[in-house]
């Protein structure tokens, strides 16, 4: 006798009033890791489908980088020394230019 299987969908709750305008010319990425290497081939990966990216390799670096370059999206690693995830997610709320962009936790 086969089985039935009952689906139900799962409840979604909006946790946020922030929007994303995805219809964007091209989007700017942040990626900010400490591993070079893993940095380096992200930001290639997405420069090679079109994306505006650039990597910092610490949460210090990634403030710095935001005052002559605005990224829409940040990639961000939890597991950094010094100034973790965490804390550059936090800064990069209080920071009027970058309080809407979408922050991507990456570890």
């Amino acid at each position: 006798m086969p089985m039935s299987v009952s689906l139900h969908s799962p409840h979604c709750a909006l946790w946020t009033n922030r929007s994303v305008d995805v219809d964007r010319e091209q989007w700017r990425i942040l990626i900010v890791d400490d591993n070079v290497y893993s940095a380096e081939a992200l930001s290639a990966a997405l420069e090679s489908e079109g994306f505006d990216t650039r990597f910092a390799l610490s949460g210090i670096d990634a403030l710095h980088s935001i005052d002559s370059w605005v990224p829409h999206v940040v990639i961000l690693d939890i597991t950094m020394p010094e100034h973790d995830g965490y804390a550059t997610a936090r800064v990069l709320r209080r920071i009027a230019r970058t309080r809407d962009a979408v922050i991507i936790a990456f570890t």
